[in-house]
Order: structure tokens, then sequence, then C-alpha cells
């Protein structure tokens, strides 16, 4: 049995289509757990601003940290599990890497022209700014995250117009939920 050359071209597109599905999907798995775990300490940390106030310069530090330190660990498991696999990309986790420092860079930069800058601007400011970031990676990885990123913003923006006294609350839910439920909905493909 011989197949046409428009027959082969159509079974090789439909192969290209399946592999970059399937590529997408194991990147929203990988940044899964990233968001998740973020949304938590946007949620406690913002919650503890809310309650207890002269408290959250402490909750956030003891946030960041925690979180840098998980963020890492992470990281480094699934790279060890890609290898482990035989999935790894060293493309992809140079592309991961570059991407991270390009965001602290301009993070940090951003910080040294726009200072000083205190409460709700600087909440809304550091919320903004990593929203943006999801909604790049998502440019590159794919719609979803996109979506999450434009959602987390949209919600940030109203919290600061109209949450008033109740902004750290509303970050609470908006932040945090937006991440958490964002990071279970790539989870789950």
């Amino acid at each position: 049995m011989s197949i046409s050359r428009q027959e082969a071209s159509a079974a090789l597109d439909s192969i290209h289509a399946a592999g970059a599905v399937v590529t997408q999907r194991r990147l929203y798995a990988y940044v899964a757990p990233f968001l998740i775990l973020w949304g938590l300490i946007w949620a406690v940390c913002n919650s503890l601003s809310q309650f207890w106030p002269q408290w959250a310069a402490y909750a956030w530090i003891a946030g960041n940290v925690t979180g840098v330190i998980a963020t890492v660990w992470l990281g480094v498991r699934t790279a060890k599990c890609e290898r482990e696999t035989g999935t790894e990309s060293r493309t992809r986790g140079r592309r991961f890497g570059l991407l991270g420092m390009t965001i602290i860079c301009y993070y940090i930069a951003m910080f040294v022209v726009l200072a000083p800058m205190t409460g709700r601007r600087i909440g809304a400011f550091i919320s903004l700014f990593w929203t943006l970031a999801y909604m790049a990676a998502g440019a590159w990885i794919g719609m979803r995250l996109f979506t999450i990123g434009l959602i987390g913003t949209i919600g940030i923006v109203l919290s600061y117009l109209y949450a008033g006294q109740y902004f750290p609350l509303a970050m609470a839910v908006v932040g945090g939920g937006t991440l958490i439920a964002g990071g279970l909905w790539l989870r789950k493909l």
C-alpha cells in the first residue's frame, strides 16, 4: 500500500501537532507547583498583613525566603526527574534560567527607579509585576498561563481601586487564589 505525498504530509503535520501539545502540557505540569507554592505564600502573607499589620514585613520576609528555597528545591527536583526519565531539555532549562534572571533584574531595577513606595501601592506593584511575568511566560509557554496572569492582573487592579482598607485581604483571595487555582488547573491537564 502506498500513500500519496499529501497523505504523508498530513500525517507528519498531525504528529508534529501532537508533539507540540505534549510539550505544552509538560511545561504546564512543570509550572503548576510553582504557581501553587507562590499562591499559598501570597495568600498567607497577605492575610497576615490584613489581620496583623505589625507583622507584615516579617511575614513577607519569611514568605519570600521560604518561597525562594522551595522554588530552588522544586526546580532541582524537577530537573533531576527529567534527567532520570530521559526528558531533560538543556535548552528549556537555560530558557527558564534566563527568564528568571531577566525577571529578577527588572524587578530590582524597578525598585531602584521607583523607590520609595509604600502601602497599597507597593503591594499592587509587586503583585502586578509577577502577574505580568506570568503573562509573558504564558506568551511563550501557552494561553492558559497567560490567562492566569491576566485574571490576576485584573483582580489586582480592581482590588487596588475598590478594596480600600481590605486590600491585603483582597490580595490574599485574588492574588493567592488566582495562582493556586491556576496551578491546579494546569496540573489537571
